[in-house]
């Protein structure tokens, strides 16, 4: 069996195989260092949050070898990984250093503040702009390590990070959403192109961890993304809100008859591809739209 998930560098190091079907592809293995900063887990099984990952605790999950066949495997080689666990392979001090996003923040857009503030505000971007949905959330900044683990997930397949991200999102949108009745989570989409070169949307596999932890049903194929639009990265406020303008649509004949809307995306940084969503979500009926990212772009 030849690598299916392996892509780039990063990858986990084994620690011990063992094979208790011969053959299957399926193994147990043990993993002995962090997926972020690269340090010894079972130097700190003591400290370790949920799971210990250390000699003794063993995962069964598939694991793939670029270049070598099961047969081959062994301790100490660097391996991808596809996990259809809840591991997520990151140390004490890795979680230590994400920051969540508390108030004070935009109402509006999420944005978080500095300082004594303990009225309820919009930021000056909202007061100039004209977003769609009712209010934007994220569970931690953008930042450094964080920004570093997003891009490994969905750039280079490193998917043994997607626990770990989905975590963050849920452990703060979880209780914001109980709050409310919710009818569907949408998450943003990619376009065709785009998603057969990645092979995966991850708004659509971290919609899935948060619609399975809330009970509330994700409908992955409502949006549809009809214009391959540029990379959003290095353009301006107004280049991006220009960009995705048409670039969503809902699939022919949807009435949402009012239907309370979530949409889902890894990073929101000025609001400009959610807001387009929910424009287009609006257009076909959707009453109240919120939305929720697992980082938030400062």
């Amino acid at each position: 069996m030849q690598a299916a998930f392996c892509r780039g560098a990063g990858n986990l190091v084994l620690d011990d195989v063992t094979r208790p079907t011969p053959g299957a592809g399926e193994v147990v293995v043990r993993v002995r260092n962090c997926g972020i900063c690269g340090s010894d887990l079972h130097w700190y099984h003591d400290e370790m949050m949920i799971p210990a990952v250390c000699p003794g605790h063993e995962i069964a999950g598939r694991v793939d070898k670029v270049g070598a066949n099961v047969s081959e495997w062994k301790k100490g080689d660097r391996v991808g990984v596809g996990w259809h666990g809840g591991h997520d392979f990151v140390c004490n001090n890795c979680r230590a250093q994400v920051r969540f996003i508390e108030p004070p923040f935009c109402e509006r857009c999420g944005l978080p503040y500095e300082g004594e503030i303990t009225t309820t505000f919009e930021c000056a971007n909202c007061r100039e702009t004209e977003l769609h949905f009712r209010s934007a959330r994220s569970a931690v900044v953008a930042r450094d390590k964080i920004l570093d683990v997003i891009h490994r997930y969905k750039y280079h397949r490193a998917l043994w990070f997607e626990p770990f991200l989905a975590d963050l999102l849920i452990c703060r949108a979880g209780p914001q959403l109980a709050l409310e009745k919710w009818d569907f989570i949408v998450p943003v989409p990619l376009h065709a192109t785009k998603q057969r070169q990645r092979e995966f949307n991850q708004a659509e596999r971290l919609a899935s961890r948060l619609g399975a932890a809330m009970r509330i049903p994700v409908n992955p194929r409502l949006l549809r993304r009809i214009e391959s639009t540029r990379t959003q990265t290095l353009l301006t406020r107004e280049q991006r809100a220009a960009n995705v303008r048409h670039a969503f649509d809902v699939r022919p004949g949807c009435q949402l008859g009012g239907a309370g809307v979530i949409i889902v995306d890894d990073v929101l940084t000025t609001g400009a591809t959610t807001s387009a969503c929910a424009r287009a979500l609006q257009k076909a009926g959707a009453g109240k739209v919120c939305v929720w990212t697992v980082a938030r772009g400062l």
